[in-house]
């Protein structure tokens, strides 16, 4: 695997005052174009320090303007050579001047982070990126079977400890990583675990992926993930079930929970309980969330649990 390093970005103030006349004549201008993006090794963080800073196509005056960045923005610098800078920025390559930027703070000036949870990339090949959205600048990727250092997980996306560095990855494509040497439950501990990164997630109609998901399409991947493909079904195929699924009177973690005459008669939704009193699950209006059996609405629609024979 190709090495990346990445950078936590601290903005730095201005060095100078410059006047706008001289960046308009300056040698000081940036490049943005539409070339694919290329696999990105090493990455430096720096600061425009001016506003109106020209965008060109090459490193050089004789080269055509396609843009302007303004003071303070951000730029992902790759390499530097006779006073420009290859640059990242907004997710496309140029050059900028080294005139008018400012490095920010270094590699070393950086916090460790413990207290992390091990997780295991699942796709074939998964884009790392700057920040927790694909709007995010790519830099860098990780293969199937490689394992990350998780810092915290907020709205479908990791943020993560990459080559000694934080950055952001898609946790719908990673599972966390099981410990076998605790005990009987690790299954089940895993799979709430697993089921927790998804919160915020949107619901959608029939979904069965972290881009979207319904109330019996997140127990499925949920499932499957986790080591138990039973196929996709709806929330009555579950509750009938009767091969795979037992009926219990009392929930433990892990167990699936059922409410009926919800949106439709009958067996009509379902979720996972995490614990006593509360359940994680894909609701219509909510997404993926955490909610409470004792609340009066899941009261009132409550069906009973159902538990994975062994």
């Amino acid at each position: 695997m190709k090495k990346k390093i990445i950078q936590s970005i601290a903005i730095i103030g201005s060095v100078s005052c410059i006047n706008s006349m001289d960046l308009l004549e300056a040698d000081a201008e940036t490049t943005i174009t539409n070339q694919p993006k290329e696999l990105i090794s090493y990455v430096d963080h720096y600061i425009s320090t001016g506003d109106g800073v020209r965008i060109r196509s090459g490193a050089g005056t004789n080269y055509r303007i396609l843009g302007s960045v303004n003071k303070n923005a951000k730029l992902d610098v790759i390499s530097s050579s006779n006073g420009w800078y290859k640059i990242t920025y907004q997710g496309r390559t140029g050059y900028i001047s080294g005139s008018y930027v400012q490095k920010q703070r270094k590699i070393e000036d950086e916090e460790p982070v413990s207290n992390t949870s091990k997780y295991i990339v699942t796709g074939a090949t998964v884009n790392i990126r700057s920040g927790a959205g694909t709007n995010y600048n790519i830099i860098g990727s990780a293969i199937k079977d490689q394992k990350l250092d998780v810092i915290s997980t907020s709205n479908g996306w990791h943020k993560i400890i990459f080559q000694r560095k934080t950055a952001y990855i898609s946790a719908g494509y990673t599972k966390k990583e099981i410990d076998h040497s605790n005990d009987s439950t690790y299954n089940e501990q895993n799979m709430i675990s697993f089921a927790k990164q998804f919160l915020g997630v949107p619901y959608k109609w029939a979904g069965v992926s972290p881009t979207g998901f319904d109330c019996s399409g997140f127990i499925y991947y949920v499932l499957k993930e986790n080591g138990k493909p039973y196929g996709r079904t709806n929330v009555s195929g579950y509750w009938h079930n009767n091969t795979l699924f037992q009926k219990v009177t009392t929930s433990q973690p892990g167990d699936l929970i059922f409410f009926q005459n919800t949106y439709t008669y009958g067996p009509s939704h379902m979720g996972i309980m995490i614990n006593k009193n509360e359940f994680i699950q894909a609701g219509s209006s909510t997404g993926v969330t955490i909610s409470n059996i004792n609340d009066s609405y899941w009261k009132n629609h409550f069906l009973g649990y159902k538990r994975l024979k062994s």
